[in-house]
Order: C-alpha cells, then structure tokens, then sequence
C-alpha cells in the first residue's frame, strides 16, 4: 500500500514550461501521469492541478471572446489580472486548491514572488472588481504597483482601497 501510494504520488506529476519557438513564445504541458505527455499548448495558458477546470472555464472564456490574432497579446497587467480571477474561481469550487494564492512573476530579470500579505490582497481585491465594488483602474494599479514595479506596499494600496470602494 505504501509503494503504491509513492507510485501514485510520484506519477500524478505536472509541469508547464514556456519556450521560444519561431519568434514565438510557446507553453509546454507535461504529465507524468498521463504517459508521459509532452504537449504545446493551443491557447495562450496552461491549466494544471485540482482547480484546473474552475481556472480553466474563467481562462477560455476570456480567451474566446479575443479575437484570433490578439489572443497572443494579452498584456502583462491583463494576463496577471485573469490569471488571480481564475485563481479565485478554482480556490471558491474546488477544496483542495487551498486558500492562500502564491502570485510569481517571471521575465528578463528574473523571478519574483509577491510576499503572502500582498497576494491575498491582490486575490481581494480583484473579488472586489468582480463584485463591482473596486474600480478596474483601481486593480491595475495596485498589481502594477505591486507585482510588476515592487514600488508600492499593500499596506498603502489598501488604504486607497477604503477611499475606492463603493460601500
């Protein structure tokens, strides 16, 4: 029982990578558990782990109402912003997503991790766009600020949130 819990633990594994293919950037899916697939994704996201389908609802019906040539050109704040909805959605359905999102950003200088205070603020606060009580400007100036220019607190940004917010 032991040796097969391992198995199934070691094989139930998933992975995305992100690569440059014809002046293109590419994701990569790979699952151990699924024979070993190594896929190129179609869409311009990858959905892994037990919230995937929750993520995955949130992600393509953003996606689908792009048109074709633009949904290679999703903008950093834009992509950052779905990225923490479909989080929102799959931890809200799904149990074993967990409640505290990890927010990562990567690019050419490197990788970057949003301590956990300001990812359960930028979760917050995007349920507030969703719910129409936070301003969309508001949003994008607050993952700006903290998850792409590392200029500005939560701590700060939530007291404009007070002064933002509809009731």
């Amino acid at each position: 029982e032991t040796i097969q819990r391992y198995q199934n633990e070691m094989f139930n594994c998933e992975m995305v990578f992100g690569g440059m293919k014809n002046e293109a950037f590419i994701l990569y899916h790979l699952s151990l558990s699924n024979c070993n697939a190594f896929e190129a994704s179609n869409m311009p996201y990858v959905s892994i782990g037990s919230g995937s389908d929750e993520a995955q609802k949130i992600l393509a019906g953003y996606v689908e109402q792009l048109p074709r040539r633009k949904r290679r050109e999703i903008g950093r704040m834009e992509g950052m912003f779905r990225l923490i909805e479909a989080t929102n959605a799959a931890s809200r359905v799904n149990i074993g997503v967990g409640g505290i999102p990890q927010i990562m950003y990567m690019d050419k200088d490197g990788i970057r991790e949003v301590d956990e205070e300001s990812s359960i603020f930028l979760s917050e606060i995007v349920k507030g766009f969703d719910y129409k009580q936070l301003p969309r400007s508001f949003v994008d100036e607050a993952i700006d600020g903290i998850v792409f220019k590392n200029s500005v607190s939560f701590e700060a940004m939530q007291e404009q949130m007070k002064k933002k917010a509809k009731s």
